[in-house]
C-alpha cells in the first residue's frame, strides 16, 4: 500500500476515535413526571389525650373557698396528668417525617429491580447503591413519650426506587419499609395490664404504584407479634393477611371469624378487617393510681370519686389502602386510646367530672399512641405526553 494510503487509513482511524469520543454519555432517565415514593420508620396519627372537667352544683361565696383547694390541688393534677399533647412530635422527631431516617421520592429511575416482596433486601452499601434513597440504622431507639407510654424500636430500614422499564416493564416507583424488635409499653404501673402492650419481632410493608396505567398494590408481612404478654399472638402473611392467630391460646382461623371474647376484665374483638383490639374498663382507682400523681393528691381523689366509665382500648395490626394511583401500607399499627370518665362529689355539694373524649375518630385509632410502623406509600405519576408540534388544519 502506498504512504498516501496508509496516511488516509491513519487519519480515518484517528477522526473515528475522536467521534467515539465525543458522543456524550447517555443521560439518566428521571422519574416519570407526578410519581412519588415516601419510606419512613413511623407515621402518626393526629389525636391527643386532653381530658377536660366540668363542675356542677352550688358556686359561689364560702363554697368557693372551700371547692377551689380541691380543684386546685386534687382535680388540676390529675387533668395534667391525662394529657398526650406531643407524642405525635416526639415520635416524629426520631422515626417520622421530622426525623433523619427516612426515604422520599428519587430523582432517577434505577435497576436492577428487587426482589419479590419479601424477599427484597435493602441495596447496600445504603446511601451509594443506584443512587437510591434510603436509611438503616441498627441501634436501638426508644423517644421518650412521657409519663403515659413508651416505646422502643431495633433495627430500621427503607427505600424508594423507580424501576426502569427495562428492567420492569410496569415502570413501578414505590417505598419499601422494615423494622425489627418493637416494644410498647403504657401506664405501666396500672393494675391487670400486662406490659409491654404490644411487642413484635419483624415487620414489613410495600406500597407499589407502577406506571403502566396498571393498579398499586400494598403488602405486609411480620411474624412474632404478641398482645399483653402473649395473651394475643399472630404473624402476618406475605401479602398483610393475619396468619396464625391466638387468643388466650385457642386458635382462629382468621380475624373474621373471631368472636368478642372476655377474658377476666378484658374484652379481645376484631377491629376492621386486619386488626385486633383489646379493651379494658377500668376503675377510677385503678387509672388514678397508675397517672404518678402525688399520694396526697390519689388518697384525696379516691375519697372523692364515684363513678368511672374509663376504657383503655388497645389495637394492633397491619393496614394499608389502594386507590386507581396511589397505595399506602404499614406493616404493623400500634394505637392505644383512653376514653370515657370520672364522676367526683365534693363535699356533698359540689358534682365533678373529668371526661376524656376518645382519639378513635377521623382516621385516628387512639389519642395516647398511633403509630403506623413501617410506613410506606407511592403515586403513580403521568406519562408525558407528544411533544410534535400540531399541524395547523389549514396546510393539511
Amino acid at each position: 500500500m502506498s504512504r498516501a494510503g496508509r496516511l488516509l487509513i491513519a487519519v480515518a482511524a484517528a477522526l473515528g476515535t475522536l467521534a467515539l469520543a465525543c458522543v456524550p454519555a447517555q443521560a439518566a432517565t428521571p422519574i416519570t413526571p407526578g410519581a412519588t415514593a415516601v419510606s419512613l420508620p413511623a407515621y402518626t396519627g393526629t389525636s391527643t389525650l386532653r381530658a377536660n372537667l366540668t363542675l356542677t352544683g352550688a358556686l359561689g361565696g364560702l363554697l368557693d373557698g372551700l371547692i377551689n383547694p380541691i380543684v386546685n390541688q386534687d382535680l388540676n393534677p390529675l387533668i395534667g396528668a391525662l394529657q398526650s399533647l406531643t407524642v405525635n412530635t416526639l415520635v416524629n422527631s426520631v422515626l417520622g417525617a421530622s426525623g433523619p431516617n427516612q426515604a422520599g421520592t428519587p430523582t432517577q429511575q434505577s435497576t436492577p429491580a428487587p426482589a419479590t416482596f419479601p424477599n427484597d433486601t435493602l441495596p447496600s452499601p445504603c446511601g451509594t447503591s443506584y443512587g437510591i434513597p434510603c436509611y438503616n440504622a441498627t441501634a436501638g431507639l426508644s423517644p421518650n413519650l412521657g409519663p403515659l407510654a413508651s416505646l422502643s424500636v431495633g433495627a430500621i430500614n427503607g427505600y424508594t426506587q423507580q424501576v426502569a422499564a427495562t428492567a420492569d416493564a410496569t415502570n413501578p416507583i414505590f417505598g419499601r419499609a422494615t423494622i425489627a424488635n418493637v416494644n410498647a409499653t403504657v401506664l405501666p404501673t396500672l393494675s391487670g395490664l400486662t406490659n409491654p402492650v404490644v411487642s413484635a419481632g419483624l415487620f414489613s410493608s410495600k406500597a407499589n404504584c407502577p406506571n403502566d396505567n396498571s393498579a398499586p398494590s400494598a403488602m405486609e408481612s411480620g411474624s412474632t407479634i404478641k398482645m399483653l404478654g402473649g395473651l394475643v399472638t399472630l404473624d402476618l402473611a406475605n401479602g398483610g393477611d393475619i396468619a396464625n392467630l391466638k387468643v388466650n391460646g385457642v386458635a382462629y382461623a382468621s380475624v373474621s371469624v373471631l368472636p368478642a371474647i372476655t377474658i377476666g376484665n378484658l374484652t379481645v374483638q376484631p377491629f376492621g378487617p386486619t386488626a385486633i383490639k383489646v379493651s379494658l374498663s377500668l376503675t377510677a382507682a385503678s387509672l388514678v393510681s397508675a397517672l404518678g400523681l402525688p399520694a396526697s393528691a390519689v388518697t384525696a381523689l379516691l375519697g372523692y370519686a364515684t363513678t368511672s366509665t374509663v376504657t383503655l382500648s388497645i389495637i394492633a395490626g397491619p393496614n394499608d389502602a389502594v386507590t386507581s394511583s396511589t397505595a399506602k401500607a404499614w406493616g404493623m399499627g400500634i394505637a392505644v386510646d383512653l376514653s370515657g370518665s370520672i364522676g367526683f362529689n365534693l363535699l356533698g355539694v359540689v358534682g365533678a367530672t373529668v371526661a376524656i373524649p376518645t382519639g378513635i375518630v377521623n382516621g385516628n385509632y387512639g389519642n395516647v399512641l398511633d403509630l403506623r410502623l413501617g410506613y410506606t406509600s407511592c403515586s403513580s405519576g403521568s406519562n408525558p405526553t407528544s411533544t410534535a408540534k400540531a399541524i395547523p388544519p389549514a396546510l393539511i
